[in-house]
């Protein structure tokens, strides 16, 4: 793992930025997945291995598993109406609640086409990594 005092925050040319430790570089990039709503929910990613780990609204803990990208792919994930995800202020893109939050992890997966995923969630986002793997347990 990188220490804090190590790290250095390196703007690349290319818009992605990188953790710089010595020699070593985890670029990342940020964007939008677009549920099939019209909602825009906000990733960051770094790495690039084969096995998949995503952060659940949980932005404050992405720096402390980048880590992890060493040998897998890291995705922290800002729910709807959360964080840099698009605000919603129409209350039925909300009804169904934590369910459809378990609908937007699986449409971010198609979207990254990422067959099996790690999740790590935290206070409400706790019960998305329970639900998703009783409804698509093939892919958690």
């Amino acid at each position: 793992m990188y220490a804090s005092t190590s790290r250095m925050l390196v703007k690349l040319t290319c818009g992605h930025q990188a953790w710089q430790n010595g020699d070593e570089h985890m670029p990342t990039d940020k964007g939008y997945v677009t549920m099939e709503d019209g909602v825009r929910v906000f990733f960051e990613r770094a790495g690039s291995g084969e096995k998949h780990l995503f952060i659940l609204n949980g932005f404050y803990l992405f720096d402390d598993f980048k880590y992890l990208a060493e040998d897998r792919t890291v995705i922290g994930i800002d729910l709807r109406n959360r964080g840099r995800s698009d605000y919603i202020a129409d209350i039925s893109r909300m009804k169904r609640g934590v369910e459809q939050d378990v609908e937007d992890i699986e449409a971010v997966c198609r979207h990254f086409e990422v067959d099996t995923v790690d999740l790590l969630g935290h206070s409400y986002a706790g019960i998305i990594p329970i639900l998703q793997a009783i409804k698509y347990p093939a892919r958690v």
